[in-house]
């Protein structure tokens, strides 16, 4: 593992450096990832860290780390999978990809689930959308889910986005008169939702249930990146031109 660590140039912090970050966070993005599975996450982990598998991480970055150039903190009990999960991400092009000493030890823990409270917003189920609940001929609707989720499937005409970048992606979206805000669940839509709400005066909904509910009811969908592009050009090939080598490293991790 040193070699892998000394090949990548993996950088290590203590828990005072963390500490110090975790006070800038406010002005600089931080995520604490605890890269073991979730059973583990589940039965003890660092306060404020997030469970994200290594595999996982990497597979779907964007669903765990969604502003670029964030610091990002790799937690295990170990070090070896922290060290084999920030070689990959290094290999993607995430600079800022730091180890944290000694993992869990000397550090405060709480178990169960990380949950945040989701904020008040007005929501429409499936049933619900009709135009006198809302008007679907000038309503855009905006999917929050990760890229990989949005290409398997979204509601048909929707355009994705990425939550903490909704402000520029507005000044890229068709104009509408009202929007819908939807993601797999509903739970990540209502946080966006909530951001939506500060950069517009328009009408704002979340859909219950998120796209699942939508799937569930068969009403529309589509497959395919389309009108990604159009919002955040370059993402896609950016993304599978770095993924091809780190997928083989992941596999050969996997099974050897």
């Amino acid at each position: 593992m040193a070699g892998v660590a000394r090949k990548f140039r993996v950088r290590h912090i203590d828990t005072d450096t963390l500490a110090a970050w975790q006070g800038e966070a406010a002005s600089r993005t931080l995520y604490l990832f605890d890269v073991r599975s979730p059973d583990e996450f589940m039965a003890g982990h660092v306060a404020g860290s997030r469970s994200a598998p290594g595999g996982q991480l990497v597979q779907v970055t964007d669903r765990f780390a969604i502003t670029a150039n964030a610091r990002i903190v790799l937690i295990d009990d170990t070090g070896v999978r922290a060290t084999m999960t920030a070689s990959w991400l290094i290999q993607m092009g995430w600079s800022d990809v730091y180890v944290l000493d000694g993992g869990l030890e000397n550090m405060a823990r709480e178990s169960g689930p990380r949950t945040v409270a989701a904020p008040e917003v007005d929501a429409v189920s499936v049933t619900g959308l009709a135009p006198s609940a809302f008007d679907l001929d000038d309503v855009l609707v905006i999917d929050l889910a990760d890229s990989l989720s949005y290409r398997d499937g979204h509601i048909a005409g929707a355009w994705w986005a990425i939550r903490a970048r909704l402000a520029d992606a507005l000044t890229r979206l068709p104009a509408a008169k009202s929007y819908l805000v939807t993601s797999p669940d509903g739970r990540l839509a209502r946080l966006g939702a909530a951001d939506l709400a500060l950069l517009t005066t328009a009408p704002i909904r979340v859909l219950e249930g998120g796209t699942t509910a939508w799937r569930a009811a068969g009403l529309p969908m589509e497959k395919g990146y389309q009108p990604v592009d159009e919002v955040c050009p370059g993402r896609r090939s950016h993304r599978l031109i770095l993924w091809g080598p780190v997928l083989k490293g992941i596999c050969r991790w996997q099974w050897d």
